[in-house]
């Protein structure tokens, strides 16, 4: 008996330690189960947020599209911002402006599509314009932008009928160049610390802009408004038979004084009022024989000069 239950009892124990082991083994195999269901879940979970998040982005640049802001693309260069601007609808106002300066508008009613060009002035100004379809969508753009430093513009005068501007640098010019209310620029090379441009001088009011190209590559400007008065000279006939000369000048920054040089003779007026009338009468002699002469000065110091002759009169 002593010699079976010596044997039997390590049977039972082995028996035991393996049921044991196996319950071990289970245990760790659901947990493991379990921490791949759950990694499962929020893998999944974070895929759907993914895909909601990008679903929901799509939906808003979608949404952006159906609204159908008018677009605007502004580029920089060295003295400009080149604009374009586009619509799904025609567009039914262009407003921009630079900060304390007046706003300006842009005609463009009946077009989907423009471009602008505009000029950036001197030092840091904040740039805004604002577009609006027929629809009443509206997009506006605002940003800063730094201008050229403007010219060294040390002399601004006239000789009869032309506009005489002087610039001085430390650095070498380049050139200069002006143009009338935003047409085409007349450059003058100039290679030089120095220079000076002679400008023809237009009658009635004009924005002058003046342009200095800098060994650098940065190009200073500056622009004006210039009133130069406006002369009109008629005759009292038809044709070729008149007796008179008749002047009418006229200058919205009020007429200073009026000089007239005729035959020789000299007549000179104080005017002060915006317009200016007179008649001539011509002294007897061959057609060409009576010679005017009139120059028109304004509160502002710019002029005009005309001449005329009755090279076309009849006796």
């Amino acid at each position: 008996m002593n010699q079976i239950l010596s044997v039997e009892m390590p049977k039972k124990k082995s028996k035991v330690k393996s049921s044991k082991g196996q319950g071990n083994k289970a245990s760790t195999k659901s947990v493991v189960i379990f921490f791949s269901i759950v990694l499962l879940l929020f893998g999944i979970s974070l895929i759907g947020i993914s895909l909601y998040s990008m679903l929901g982005k799509n939906k808003t640049s979608t949404s952006n599209a159906q609204i159908g802001l008018p677009r605007i693309d502004v580029t920089q260069n060295a003295t400009e911002l080149e604009i374009d601007i586009s619509c799904a609808s025609e567009i039914a106002s262009i407003e921009y402006q630079w900060e304390e300066k007046p706003k300006q508008e842009v005609a463009v009613r009946g077009k989907k599509s423009t471009d602008l060009t505009v000029s950036i002035p001197s030092g840091t100004n904040i740039f805004t314009i604002k577009v609006t379809d027929v629809d009443n969508n509206s997009s506006e753009f605002s940003k800063e932008y730094v201008g050229a430093k403007e010219p060294n513009i040390t002399a601004f005068g006239q000789k009869e009928n032309k506009i005489i501007i002087s610039c001085q640098e430390t650095q070498t010019i380049k050139f200069i160049s002006y143009n009338y209310d935003e047409k085409d620029d007349q450059v003058k090379e100039i290679n030089n610390t120095a220079g000076t441009i002679e400008i023809d001088a237009l009658e009635g009011e004009h924005e002058l802009t003046i342009k200095v190209g800098y060994e650098d590559g940065t190009v200073g400007r500056i622009s004006k408004k210039i009133y130069i008065p406006t002369i009109k000279i008629g005759t009292d006939g038809a044709n070729s038979r008149y007796t008179k000369f008749i002047i009418n000048a006229s200058d919205s920054r009020t007429i200073d004084k009026v000089k007239i040089n005729f035959n020789g003779t000299i007549i000179e007026e104080q005017i002060n009022d915006m317009t200016y009338t007179k008649e001539i009468p011509l002294q007897p002699g061959e057609p060409g024989s009576n010679k005017m002469i009139i120059t028109v000065y304004n509160k502002d110091g710019m002029s005009i000069t005309k001449r005329v002759w009755d090279k076309n009169r009849q006796k």
